[in-house]
């Protein structure tokens, strides 16, 4: 199976139990991403956060809608 990747963006938000799911947003308000995971070295919020793009998340969506699964193109 080939390998596929997601381009995650980098931020410094906190990310507490219960937030990974939540909208990125940018400083006009417009969603950018979807927080997806922390990497912390004490366990808790603070740490380096990544977010799904808005993009790629909304193609994952489509995808599911159209064709109840997703494709992941190479």
């Amino acid at each position: 199976m080939g390998e596929t990747s997601v381009p995650f963006i980098q931020t410094d938000v906190a990310l507490n139990p219960g937030n990974s799911g939540g909208p990125l947003f940018n400083q006009q308000g417009q969603v950018v991403g979807v927080n997806s995971r922390i990497f912390s070295g004490t366990g808790g919020y603070m740490g380096l956060s990544f977010s799904i793009p808005i993009d790629v998340a909304m193609d994952v969506v489509d995808q599911l809608k159209k064709n109840g699964k997703i494709s992941i193109e190479t």
